[in-house]
């Protein structure tokens, strides 16, 4: 069962956040310029990260963070829940448990990744995306 905690958390991301993403697309070409700029930056913080990691890694995810499935087409993304009912006393509130399969393909080849997930998958809304691309000065 996933741990309760008083205050959801909110994933944080490093190198490539959704804000540099909506400048970098900006129809602006001096935010996009910069923006450029910033994820060049990004690459290069994110590779460091990453190597500096590499010794901890299993083989598996050594060969997976080599990958680099940037231009890769989506060729099918599924996201089954399964729900369990409580069998003790230890566990008395039904939980679920999620993963994610992605499909993709690059060149002649084709990966499938699974993902364990740790709580459902949102959906950023058409509004809450023009609100973040107005808020990063992007339109």
């Amino acid at each position: 069962m996933k741990p309760q905690t008083e205050k959801r958390s909110e994933p944080v991301m490093k190198f490539f956040t959704p804000e540099l993403f909506i400048k970098f697309n900006s129809p602006d070409d001096v935010v996009a310029d910069r923006a450029d700029e910033d994820w060049e930056a990004a690459i290069r913080e994110y590779r460091s990260h990453l190597e500096g990691l590499r010794d901890q890694m299993p083989s598996q995810v050594k060969e997976l963070a080599g990958l680099s499935l940037h231009d890769a087409e989506l060729l099918a993304r599924e996201l089954p829940i399964e729900r369990f009912l409580a069998l003790t006393e230890i566990q008395p509130f039904p939980f679920w448990f999620g993963f994610a399969i992605l499909s993709v393909k690059q060149g002649d080849e084709i990966f499938s990744l699974f993902y364990v997930l740790w709580d459902r998958v949102r959906k950023v809304l058409e509004a809450e995306r023009k609100k973040r691309l107005k808020s990063a000065g992007g339109g």
